[in-house]
């Protein structure tokens, strides 16, 4: 619990680390607010392990304007996330992760994220994720891979957009998708992905934005050349330059102003990164 602020940037160069919130009962439930400073070059090597990620397990936390760049995280985990492994509520926002986002030989479902690797609820709201994420498990262990999150159980996405890869070993038994593996009674609004997936056959819960759906997709895109995939679970599909064009996104009502886009050259940008763009 608690309040804690960044300062300045932080290099985790040959730095031992521990993640942030261990379980359930050990979780990290106060504020972290970043700054729009970076924590850079952090290693996470484990063996088996529930939870893995700078924070391990939130429950009703705050975390904003936070980035995690050149992460590696590997484990033998069940819910594995570039930034959080599992989200219990409260709000993530304005942040991003870069690195790497791997698991293997999980024990039991592997739900592996780039930002996340589980939303049981809460709000991700304005984050991106460039990590590439994979998991490489035995055919017979379920899969949820996804670009921001590994699945999302309940809660909101919203204005959020992945540009890492999505990897599985397998299609058997596995749900992946550019931005969300497998979505439950959730919402996901104003997203887009254009990530790559593999493999690139359909397999049974594959899609270019979301693997499977029982919950709404509202007015979000995915790349189709860059997938290589024409379906998915929601959302809409969009080729590359349909994606740099802001009258593709059909829908966005952004009275906030938390997206810029610099026409036909670039793709949608939130406003927080300083890109150019109108």
């Amino acid at each position: 619990n608690g309040v804690f602020c960044l300062e300045n940037n932080i290099d985790m160069s040959g730095v031992e680390f521990n993640k942030i919130g261990f379980n359930l009962y050990e979780m990290f439930s106060g504020t972290f607010n970043g700054n729009g400073f970076v924590i850079s070059n952090l290693t996470y090597i484990t063996g088996r392990e529930i939870y893995v990620g700078v924070f391990g397990y939130t429950s009703n936390a705050t975390i904003i304007n936070l980035g995690i760049e050149n992460v590696d995280i590997s484990a033998n985990g069940h819910l594995v996330g570039g930034m959080i492994g599992a989200i219990d509520g409260g709000v993530l926002a304005n942040c991003y992760s870069t690195g790497s986002v791997k698991t293997s030989l999980s024990p039991s479902n592997a739900l592996v994220g780039g930002l996340v690797g589980y939303q049981i609820k809460g709000i991700i709201d304005a984050c991106y994720n460039a990590c590439c994420v994979s998991a490489n498990v035995d055919s017979e262990v379920p899969v949820r891979v996804g670009g921001i999150a590994g699945e999302q159980y309940s809660g909101r996405i919203s204005n959020c957009y992945n540009t890492g890869s999505v990897n599985s070993s397998s299609a058997t038994n596995t749900y992946r998708g550019g931005l969300v593996g497998n979505q439950g009674a959730a919402v996901i609004i104003n997203c887009y992905s254009r990530g790559s997936i593999f493999p690139q056959d359909s397999g049974q819960f594959a899609g270019g934005l979301v693997g499977a759906s029982t919950g709404d997709v509202i007015n979000s895109y995915w790349d189709t050349e860059v997938s290589s995939f024409t379906i998915s679970a929601g959302g809409k599909g969009r080729t590359s330059s349909q994606l740099k064009e802001s009258s593709n996104y059909v829908g966005w009502n952004d009275p906030n102003q938390l997206w810029t886009i610099n026409e036909g050259v670039d793709f949608p940008r939130l406003n927080w990164e300083g890109q150019p763009g109108i």
